[in-house]
């Protein structure tokens, strides 16, 4: 009986070090959304170091031929296009939503056209 703890103690231990070296594999993702003359390029990446880390998000806004904006934030997320909704409102301003792998929901306003690039997280009132 004590062999049979013993190498049952010996897989779970050698299981929980497989799981750990297979979630510390890096993960990057990128995703470019444009409006629809194509003046305003949103480009976004992701990257984080295991599965159960957050992601580390760049969004990255070209227009209209004026220096780039840049917004950096942590996400928890599972998969950039699954879980980010784009709507555009117009050629000049989008809202984009990210819901995190906990239900909660983030959204970030942009505003881009000849003269300003406005790019900010809304935080809603309760």
């Amino acid at each position: 009986m004590r062999f049979f703890i013993s190498r049952l103690n010996s897989l779970a231990l050698f299981l929980s070090l497989l799981f750990g070296l297979l979630s510390c594999q890096p993960q990057e993702q990128r995703l470019i959304v444009e409006n629809s003359d194509g003046m305003v390029r949103l480009e976004i990446y992701t990257s984080r170091q295991s599965m159960m880390d957050g992601f580390k998000t760049t969004m990255e806004v070209h227009a209209h031929h004026r220096p780039k904006s840049l917004l950096q934030t942590e996400l928890y997320i599972n998969n950039l296009q699954e879980d980010l909704k784009v709507e555009w409102d117009g050629p000049h301003k989008a809202l984009l939503t990210f819901t995190q792998r906990d239900g909660r929901v983030r959204k970030f306003k942009l505003l881009a056209n000849e003269q300003i690039t406005h790019f900010y997280e809304w935080i809603e009132q309760p």
